[in-house]
């Protein structure tokens, strides 16, 4: 057995030292940095997006930055307040509520962000479908979720089961105009611009469920669920601020965070969010030069990323990186299967950090081993 003691690779890193932060660490403390400690009422977006927007140190700092196809666009706290208002609001009219499951299936595009916040408001379950999902797939979990309402793209609308579609009473469409196709038809920008933006929310219990995710395939056996509720708001902080070393002002890019996976739910967008900071979500596929590009523009400090995507990187050459200032990023992160010593080292030697393993599942809802 290993008994020599590591130092820390960075000194000012959050967790210095395991033992002696698990010596200090209690779960109580954890508790009281949320507000519903003092108040007594919960909801996770009011702990992630209302008290920052409230807050005039933070109203105005960015919370999520999205980029795609070249073009970025920016959202501070109280942009994404006031637009998931605006959205519930909307829900609301077309008789979303609390427990109602509500499927969100779209491109990489920040109304996923808007409209997972927006069931979040209301205690809707809300479960974000990959877009390159099967229509088999998408049929297999309508059937077992049997939503209220979906959210979604007219290009991804028409691929929509319609024999399953009885238990759907509204589609929510994101561009365009109707397509004729569904029943309860909702254009969601015709419908905005007459809706106010004022504060609603609904507190919920701690065992309230937030989101649900599947897991497994429905082509041969059922599909299965699995539920995450508002309390697992405490252990995405913890584990962004001790895992990610998330600190005040940290501009965390979780790369590997399309919001289908639960990566991009706890990572990609609450725990951040959670913690007060920027979150980026490239919405372009992988390129080296993409990614490169990416940690250069939006002077990203932390970067929780995939072994895969370093494989990447790894094929487009050591000289690549050495043409992009990098010098922002102080911490690298990694999930979805094991780090190889070829990658860890490579990245040591052209990246000059250390990437951290992190080990966790669907099930579990946040980093587990790291």
């Amino acid at each position: 057995m290993i008994k020599a003691k590591i130092p820390a690779e960075n000194p000012d890193a959050n967790l210095k030292s395991y033992t002696e932060t698990h010596q200090r660490f209690t779960w109580e403390e954890s508790h009281q940095e949320f507000t519903w400690y003092r108040t007594g009422k919960l909801n996770i977006v009011h702990e992630a997006v209302d008290r920052w927007a409230d807050d005039e140190t933070r109203r105005d700092r960015k919370a999520l930055i999205f980029e795609k196809g070249g073009k970025v666009q920016h959202f501070t706290y109280g942009d994404l307040s006031s637009i998931s208002c605006q959205w519930a609001n909307l829900l609301i009219e077309y008789g979303i509520t609390l427990g109602d499951r509500v499927f969100v299936f779209l491109p990489p595009c920040p109304e996923v962000y808007f409209a997972i916040l927006a069931c979040a408001r209301l205690g809707a379950i809300f479960c974000v479908l990959f877009p390159s999902s099967s229509f088999d797939e998408i049929d297999a979990r309508i059937r077992s979720a049997r939503p209220r309402g979906i959210i979604t793209h007219p290009a991804l609308a028409e691929g929509l089961p319609l024999q399953a579609m009885d238990c759907v009473e509204h589609v929510f469409l994101t561009a365009g105009g109707k397509l004729d196709l569904f029943n309860g038809e909702v254009v969601v920008q015709d419908e905005l611009k007459d809706l106010p933006k004022r504060r609603t929310i609904r507190w919920v219990s701690d065992e309230t469920p937030l989101y649900m995710i599947y897991t497994t395939s429905g082509t041969v056996r059922p599909p299965k669920a699995v539920v995450h509720a508002h309390r697992a708001m405490v252990g995405h902080l913890v584990t962004a601020r001790y895992v990610l070393d998330v600190t005040d002002g940290t501009i965390l890019w979780t790369d590997s965070g399309e919001p289908g996976w639960v990566t991009g739910i706890v990572y990609g967008a609450f725990g951040p969010w959670l913690c007060g900071i920027t979150s980026i979500v490239q919405g372009d596929p992988l390129s080296a030069s993409t990614w490169y590009r990416t940690l250069e523009r939006h002077r990203v400090s932390v970067w929780y990323t995939t072994p895969r995507t370093i494989r990447r990187l790894m094929e487009a050459g050591e000289d690549l990186p050495r043409r992009y200032d990098l010098t922002s990023l102080r911490h690298i992160s990694t999930v979805g299967e094991v780090l190889s010593p070829e990658q860890l080292y490579w990245t040591r030697q052209n990246l000059n950090l250390t990437p951290h393993d992190t080990w966790w599942m669907t099930e579990t809802g946040m980093i587990c081993i790291a």
